[in-house]
């Protein structure tokens, strides 16, 4: 069977182990460098114009909730969700755990989640740190930087990193949720020296980051 065919079967969304179990490594990996298939996390693959509730809770494996839930069964609603609507496990951090599945597939990448950086009388623990690339990347959210306390305190954060020479990156929730490919984009130029020599390096752009 194509890799096309199974994933209409399963909604538009489904896994590399299903993909591959009912077609082929082979086909799937055509069907991702052809661009017929895109890849929402590790081992996570959708179609382009699968829809974008289910491709958001295939990522998180959450449950497609509330007005998103209405939708996809095709009821009448008074108006679209904004942002796709989820559940997911209470107290469970979505949007570090996103961004850590799309870092684990960038070549060259070691990010481990909240590793304590202790250097020159500082100490931090920022989102995920590659400490031997002496990389760190943070995922931001307005919720919790939505005040000129959280802010002076982020600035001084980055600053301090940065003067001990540690490379800092940071997205915004809707990066991640919505321009995963952006977000790897970033990191790989960010794992790959040579995508930086003599400042010829070509910035990703967001394809899709909503307000």
């Amino acid at each position: 069977m194509e890799v096309l065919d199974v994933l209409a079967r399963c909604g538009g969304v489904a896994d590399a182990r299903t993909l591959v179990a009912f077609s082929s490594r082979r086909k799937l990996s055509a069907a991702f460098a052809s661009g017929q298939v895109v890849r929402d996390g590790r081992g996570r693959y959708a179609l382009p114009t699968a829809d974008e509730a289910r491709r958001a809770a295939h990522r998180l494996t959450a449950l497609v909730s509330g007005l998103s839930a209405a939708t996809a069964h095709g009821w009448e609603v008074k108006w679209p969700p904004i942002r796709p609507q989820l559940t997911v496990p209470a107290k469970r951090r979505v949007t570090e755990s996103v961004l850590r599945a799309i870092a684990l597939d960038v070549p060259g990448l070691d990010l481990r989640p909240q590793v304590a950086v202790s250097e020159a009388g500082w100490t931090g623990r920022p989102d995920l740190v590659d400490r031997e690339r002496r990389i760190v990347v943070e995922a931001e959210s307005f919720e919790f930087h939505g005040r000129r306390a959280a802010l002076r305190h982020d600035c001084e954060r980055y600053t301090a990193l940065v003067l001990l020479g540690w490379r800092v990156v940071r997205f915004a929730w809707e990066h991640v949720m919505f321009a995963p490919e952006y977000v790897a984009g970033c990191l790989r130029v960010l794992a790959d020296p040579a995508r930086r020599t003599d400042g010829q390096v070509t910035l990703p752009r967001p394809a899709l980051v909503r307000p």
